[in-house]
């Protein structure tokens, strides 16, 4: 049942394919996005904080008034975020959801 791969199958060099291939795309390590009980590992290098929070809201379940943090340290909504940080949603110490 094995074939042999065809010339157009086979890399320019000869040699076979990698995972290497597969995930280059120019971020080597992707952004880690924590929002309340949600953790996720996702390409997002490149981003601000506004564009994250608008785009990944509902699917992240970010709270609009919740503040950001990348690597543990506060940031406004125009940072941007960098391959293998960290950023987090959260609400300050003691806030409630009732005004």
């Amino acid at each position: 049942m094995e074939r042999t791969r065809t010339a157009r199958e086979r890399r320019p060099d000869g040699g076979p394919s990698s995972l290497d291939e597969i995930f280059a795309g120019g971020n080597d390590a992707p952004v880690n996005v924590r929002s309340g009980l949600i953790d996720e590992d996702l390409p997002l290098a490149g981003e601000s904080i506004e564009r994250i929070r608008r785009t990944l809201g509902d699917r992240l379940d970010i709270d609009p008034e919740s503040h950001a943090f990348i690597d543990g340290q506060p940031v406004s909504e125009d940072a941007i975020v960098q391959a293998g940080q960290r950023v987090y949603f959260m609400r300050q110490a003691g806030e409630k959801g009732a005004a």
